[in-house]
């Protein structure tokens, strides 16, 4: 494994990796995108459009200012979630509607 200053993970914020997006906080977006641009779920397989963003970070491994987005759909919400949760890796659960009213609660 490449350690991070020598130009490796920890050189790639704000990039995709596998399906997760790593952010510094200072870039936006999560996922990637369909046919039509819109998120696509990080669940294996799943192609649905997201509705909710998943911020998460490995306390182990990440500073605090790095954090990670997966994209759920409605029906693999929950799971991604209960997933992350209980590694405690889960941040917040916010819905992808862009007007802000997400409450940053990890649900």
């Amino acid at each position: 494994m490449v350690p991070p200053s020598a130009g490796g993970i920890g050189s790639r914020y704000g990039k995709r990796l596998y399906r997760a997006w790593v952010s510094d906080g200072s870039s936006g977006g999560a996922g990637g995108s369909d046919a039509a641009g819109l998120p696509q779920c990080s669940a294996r397989g799943c192609r649905a459009s997201a509705t909710y963003d998943l911020s998460w970070r490995n306390p182990g491994l990440h500073e605090e200012a790095r954090v990670k987005h997966w994209v759920a759909c409605e029906e693999h919400r929950d799971t991604l979630a209960d997933f992350l949760r209980r590694r405690r890796f889960l941040l917040a659960v916010d819905p992808l509607d862009g007007d802000g009213d997400g409450d940053g609660a990890a649900r």
